[in-house]
Order: C-alpha cells, then sequence, then structure tokens
C-alpha cells in the first residue's frame, strides 16, 4: 500500500515544489512589517506562475493610470482553463434573462462553473490587499 501512495505523493510534492513561493520570489515573506511590493515585480511574479503552473492564466487588460500593467489571474482546473471560452460564453448567457429561456438556463446551470471574483489594489495606497493576491495566487496553485 505505502509503495503505490509513495508516486502520488512524489507527484503532487514536484507540482508543488515548481510553483515559486512568494518569498523564494521577492526575498520576504508577505505582509512582513515595512515591505512594499513594486508592481513591476508582481506582474513579474505573476507570470512566473503561469510558466511553472497549468492551473493559471495571466492576461494583461490594459494598463493603469499609471501605464502599467493591469493583469486578470485566473485560477482553475487545468481542463477548465483550456475550456474557458465555453465556462464564459455559459455566464455570458446566463446573465441576461432576456436572451435565454427558463429551460436553457437550467441546462446551463448543470453545464457551467462557479465563478468566484475577487478583486485587489484599486488604489495605490493599498498595499495589503497586494500582498494578500500574490499569497493566495501560490495557496491556491
Amino acid at each position: 500500500m505505502t509503495l503505490r501512495i509513495l508516486p502520488l505523493f512524489l507527484a503532487a510534492w514536484s507540482a508543488f515544489a515548481a510553483v515559486p513561493t512568494p518569498k523564494s520570489y521577492f526575498g520576504h515573506d508577505m505582509g512582513e512589517d515595512r515591505t512594499v511590493l513594486d508592481w513591476d515585480k508582481v506582474a513579474g511574479y505573476f507570470h512566473e506562475l503561469a510558466k511553472s503552473s497549468d492551473r493559471i492564466r495571466v492576461e494583461e487588460l490594459g494598463k493603469t493610470a499609471d501605464n502599467r500593467p493591469f493583469l486578470a489571474a485566473t485560477i482553475a482546473d487545468p481542463d477548465t482553463l483550456r475550456h474557458l471560452d465555453r465556462y464564459i460564453a455559459i455566464q455570458q448567457k446566463l446573465a441576461d434573462p432576456r436572451t435565454t429561456s427558463k429551460a436553457e438556463a437550467e441546462k446551463l446551470f448543470l453545464e457551467g462553473k462557479t465563478v468566484v471574483l475577487l478583486t485587489c489594489s484599486i488604489h495605490a495606497t493599498e498595499i495589503a490587499s497586494t500582498h494578500t493576491a500574490v499569497e493566495f495566487a501560490w495557496r491556491m496553485l
């Protein structure tokens, strides 16, 4: 029994170890006193996460008022990410009851996925939410 579990443990550990920890990337724990994260480094970290895991997709939605990248990170099962366009289309149909019949909506409820949206750091002075976003993404992966 133990010999069968060992390969699963090693596979899980290697997948987890491949994702860089916030501390290994930034040089300190998230939330540590007197630390402010440079946005370019935060964006770089999210791109590193996307390179090291098939459970995250990072997109630049545009630029901020300071001409910095405005990012969206989608974290999900790899199969969900592969079919993300399909799930977005389902959400769009469910969002407007004028275009979707009740019968179609019932079917879509069973096919769709639950979506949780978290937003962070809409103001430059909100530094804790940036630390939280970094730590949360790493823990989810």
